[in-house]
């Protein structure tokens, strides 16, 4: 992709306001968008987190209540709650992918004592709510990659914060397999009536934001 695609499809995208329900992601492209998720770098790459696909129409329906009342969260084509491994269930997350690291041959057996000592070292150098700072902190990354990614795909997007997280975790019983909710990312194709659509881009310039150390 040359460098004026990307800032081409960067400025195109905004955060949709009005989905038009009757346009679908193509499930190839929506497929390529979870592994996009699945790709993203993390802290040690240990991915604390999952996605929820939220393909049940009734549950949909049910969270928009809760997410004052937004028409993304049931228009949009897809909708995915990006959620946190609960903090008490990081030591049990990163044993884990210790383990998987040594199956895919990826660690020395020699070097990972010493691998899981620093990880551990690292949370355990957390207070409660440091550490569930530092979870959510890895979850926005996945947040801005799929967003990035549906610009380049031409599907519109809206990062959604603006929701009762512990309303939404009730009602998808996420406590209960110790996951919290972050984020909610609303994804599909744009209305024609959608008037954000066509309001210039604000951003302040390269020269305010910049700045070399």
């Amino acid at each position: 992709m040359k460098t004026k695609d990307l800032l081409r499809h960067l400025n195109w995208r905004y955060a949709t306001k009005t989905f038009d329900p009757t346009k679908k992601v193509p499930e190839k492209e929506f497929e390529a968008l979870l592994e996009v998720l699945r790709l993203t770098p993390s802290s040690f790459g240990i991915q604390p987190w999952k996605f929820i696909v939220v393909k049940n129409p009734e549950i949909r329906t049910k969270m928009r209540p809760f997410s004052w009342d937004q028409s993304q969260i049931t228009d949009a084509s897809h909708l995915i709650v990006l959620c946190r491994i609960s903090e008490s269930k990081i030591e049990e997350h990163i044993e884990k992918y210790v383990l998987d690291k040594v199956k895919i041959g990826d660690l020395e057996p020699a070097k990972i004592q010493a691998y899981r000592e620093r990880m551990l070292q690292t949370v355990r150098s957390k207070d409660e709510q440091e550490l569930k700072t530092w979870l959510r902190n890895q979850v926005y990354i996945a947040l801005g990659n799929i967003l990035t990614s549906c610009a380049v795909l031409d599907i519109d997007s809206c990062p959604i914060e603006g929701f009762d997280k512990e309303k939404v975790d009730e009602l998808l019983e996420l406590p209960k397999v110790g996951l919290y909710s972050v984020a909610i990312c609303a994804i599909g194709y744009r209305s024609l009536d959608d008037k954000h659509a066509t309001m210039k881009k604000h951003r302040f310039p390269l020269s305010e934001v910049i700045m070399e150390a």
